[in-house]
């Protein structure tokens, strides 16, 4: 299973925020995604570049958390456009796309629930900012 972590942050002063889409406490979904192929590009070459990054001009190895930067499928994946209608019904149509992770994991496995720092706000300095992450299981 590809599992991809997408975080959508409001960069707008005063983004439009509802709790939720459906009322189940900020959980959305599921949401139908068109692929064409895009989940196996996107794997395949993250994974080349995080493999070959040097023969590809680079110093050092891409961040686990930026593969919408450096491959065109995964960032294609991310900002599929029924993402992005739910994701500016929640924060807002000001908003810009803040990380990325492929990851590949087994059926079945389940993810802890936990807070990443790249998706906190710092309300003192970022007034009206939030935070939106989308979860893409994805069957390669």
């Amino acid at each position: 299973m590809l599992l991809l972590y997408t975080a959508l942050t409001s960069i707008s002063a005063e983004p439009t925020l509802v709790d939720s889409l459906d009322g189940a406490g900020g959980v959305v979904g599921p949401i139908q995604v068109p692929l064409a192929n895009r989940a196996e590009a996107c794997l395949a070459d993250w994974q080349h570049l995080r493999k070959h990054h040097e023969l590809l001009g680079l110093r050092t190895k891409p961040s686990a958390k930026a593969a919408h930067i450096f491959v065109p499928a995964c960032r294609e994946l991310a900002l599929q456009p029924p993402i992005m209608r739910a994701a500016r019904k929640l924060v807002g149509t000001d908003m810009m796309l803040s990380s990325m992770s492929v990851m590949v994991k087994p059926a079945g496995w389940e993810h802890r629930w936990h807070s990443d720092i790249e998706n906190s706000v710092d309300r003192e300095r970022c007034d009206g900012s939030t935070s939106w992450t989308v979860w893409l299981p994805l069957k390669v």
